[in-house]
C-alpha cells in the first residue's frame, strides 16, 4: 500500500497487526533531500524523497552587487533564504506538535496506535544537523566543515544520527493512521511536514535557482578543483568530491584539503555571494507567498501549548 509519510511518500509493508517503523534517513554525504521509507522490521529498502532545485540556466546571470565576502568559516556564510527558513529549534517544535497532533487524533478514532520517534532527544539532533547542512554540506559548494574534516572526514559527528525510526502502528491500523496525518497536515504551516523546510526546496515554487551553472560559479570552481589538482586529488566539482569519497581514512584527508582548497580560493565566499543574487531574484518573485509562510510559521507557534508533548 501507500502512505505519505510526513509529506513524503514511501512503502509500508509488513504482516497485519505487525508494528510498522519509518526510517527518515540523510543521504550518507550531502544534505540534498529527505530519504524517506515506511517499513516493517528488518527491511531496510529505502526510497527518494525530494530534489535539490534546478540549476541557473545560461544566460540569466543576475547582477552581483558586492563583492564576494572571505569566508573561512561556515557561522559566516548568510543567505538571503536565511530569513525565510525556519530555524532547527522552530522546526522541532513544529514536528512535536504534528506528532502530538497525530496521535491525538488516532486516539479519538478509538486506534491505540503506537506513533512517534523512538529517542526524541535524537528528533532535537537529527533537526540540528540538518539545518546545519544547509552550509556545511551545501547543494551548491559540497563540504565545508573546517572543524570536524580533520577528525570524521565528510561523515557527519556521532552526535548527528543519519536518521530517526518513527513508530506508524500496525499494518490494520495504516488507513486511520493515514487519515490523522492528512488532517494534521493541513493545519500546519504550509500545509506540509515541517521536515521539508529544513532546505530552500521546500520553499513555495520550489525555493531559488541553484547557481551551478552560473559562468562566475563555475570559474571558482574551476579555481578550487586546481587547486585539488595540485595536492594529487582530480574531481571536477565539490560534489564529485564528496560524493567518492565518503568514510575511512581516505575520506578524512580529502576532506581536510577539500576545505583547505575552498578557503584558499575563496570558494565559499563566491559562491555563496553568488547563490545571493539568485535567492533574491526568487523573493522578489515570490514575496508574497514567503510572508505568506512566516506568518503561517510565526502564528502557528504562537498558538502552540507552552509544553507540548513529547515526540516519543
Amino acid at each position: 500500500m501507500r502512505e505519505t509519510v510526513g509529506g513524503v511518500r514511501g512503502r509500508l509493508s509488513g504482516a497485519p497487526g505487525r508494528l510498522l517503523t519509518r526510517a527518515v534517513l540523510l543521504p550518507a554525504a550531502l544534505g540534498l533531500g529527505l530519504l524517506v521509507g515506511a517499513c516493517s522490521e528488518g527491511d531496510s529498502s529505502r526510497w527518494s524523497g525530494t530534489t535539490p532545485t534546478g540549476s541557473a540556466p545560461v544566460g540569466s546571470q543576475p547582477v552581483l552587487t558586492a563583492p564576494p565576502s572571505v569566508v573561512t568559516d561556515p557561522a559566516q556564510v548568510v543567505r538571503p533564504m536565511d530569513a525565510y527558513l525556519p530555524t532547527a529549534s522552530q522546526i522541532v517544535a513544529i514536528e512535536v506538535a504534528r506528532v502530538a497532533a497525530v496521535t491525538e487524533c488516532l486516539a479519538r478514532a478509538g486506534v491505540a496506535a503506537s506513533y512517534g520517534y523512538d529517542d526524541s532527544s535524537d528528533v532535537v539532533s537529527f533537526i540540528e544537523g540538518r539545518v546545519r547542512d544547509r552550509v556545511v554540506r551545501s547543494s551548491l559548494w559540497g563540504f565545508f566543515d573546517p572543524v570536524n574534516a580533520p577528525i570524521y572526514g565528510y561523515a557527519r559527528p556521532p552526535v548527528t544520527p543519519d536518521g530517526l525510526n518513527m513508530r506508524a502502528g500496525t499494518d490494520s491500523d495504516q488507513s486511520v493512521v493515514s487519515s490523522c496525518e492528512g488532517e494534521v497536515l493541513e493545519s500546519l504551516p504550509g500545509g506540509d511536514t515541517p521536515m521539508i523546510l529544513l532546505e530552500a526546496s521546500g520553499l513555495p515554487d520550489g525555493g531559488p535557482v541553484l547557481a551551478a551553472g552560473d559562468s562566475r560559479y563555475e570559474e571558482a570552481v574551476s579555481d578550487w578543483s586546481e587547486c585539488m589538482n595540485g595536492q594529487g586529488l582530480d574531481y571536477a566539482s565539490p560534489i564529485d568530491a564528496i560524493s567518492s569519497s565518503y568514510g575511512g581514512e581516505a575520506s578524512s584527508a580529502t576532506a581536510v584539503v577539500d576545505v583547505e582548497c575552498k578557503i584558499e580560493t575563496n570558494l565559499i565566499g563566491r559562491a555563496a555571494g553568488i547563490q545571493a543574487a539568485y535567492d533574491q531574484e526568487y523573493i522578489d518573485a515570490n514575496r508574497g507567498a514567503l510572508d505568506e509562510l512566516v506568518g503561517e510559521i510565526e502564528s502557528y507557534l504562537r498558538g502552540m501549548p507552552a509544553s507540548p508533548a513529547q515526540t516519543g
